[in-house]
């Protein structure tokens, strides 16, 4: 017997199909993952969007009473503008008080951004929902930067009438010992009040403007997250 037939056969068959097996385990135990993987990926977008959209439903509501409070003080200070000091000086002192509130007062948008603002947007398959979700995140900002400068426009405001805290919460002018008509006729007479309650009313105007349009990619959004659900 020569050494090459003493060598033992290889099996290739064998060797063909366990190699084979090996392969294909792997592979399917990488599949395993992937679908795993992607099962998990899929939840964590859901549970975003749901939050997203709970977000957005409390920020229209706030965007509305935003801009309710601004179109109605538009009304109060046109009222104002129009009529003379006489004329204001014999207003009904609740109506006065309440046209007065609504000069010291202001709307100021405090959005729910907790989960349009989660770092890890990328797990949220829609390119469209992404895309929407910044373009908002953009827009709030603007009506945001609105926000300080209505407050600096109130304090202008406050100031020039010379009211203080207690006036500017309840309306009443009592600590100036006066009715709150009588306030209205003299900052009618005024003009650097008149000149920063124009000011005061243009910032607004812009916010209302800011928040319309925010409200309008809210419901953009909010239709494609009913879409995807």
């Amino acid at each position: 017997m020569t050494a090459a037939s003493a060598r033992p056969r290889i099996d290739w068959r064998r060797v063909f199909v366990e190699g084979t097996v090996i392969v294909v385990s792997i592979l399917l135990a990488f599949a395993i993952d992937a679908w795993w993987d992607g099962r998990k990926d899929r939840a964590a977008e859901r549970q975003l969007l749901a939050s997203i959209e709970r977000d957005l439903l409390d920020s229209r509501s706030e965007l509305l009473r935003v801009m309710e409070f601004q179109q109605t003080h538009g009304v109060s200070l046109d009222r104002f503008v129009d009529a003379s000091p006489a004329e204001l000086a014999v207003l009904a002192e609740d109506s006065a008080r309440f046209m007065l509130r609504r000069f010291l007062l202001t709307a100021t948008f405090q959005p729910f951004d907790a989960a349009l603002r989660a770092r890890d947007l990328s797990v949220i398959t829609d390119p469209r929902i992404r895309e929407g979700v910044l373009s908002w995140l953009a827009h709030s900002e603007d009506v945001l930067e609105n926000n300080a400068m209505l407050t600096e426009a109130f304090g202008a405001v406050s100031h020039a009438g010379g009211l203080n805290a207690l006036a500017i919460r309840t309306g009443r002018t009592s600590l100036q010992r006066q009715s709150a008509a009588a306030t209205l006729a003299e900052w009618r007479r005024d003009d650097r009040v008149i000149a920063e309650l124009l000011r005061k009313e243009s910032i607004e105007s812009n916010t209302e403007r800011k928040a319309a349009r925010l409200l309008e990619i809210t419901d953009e959004l909010l239709a494609l997250l009913r879409a995807e659900s």
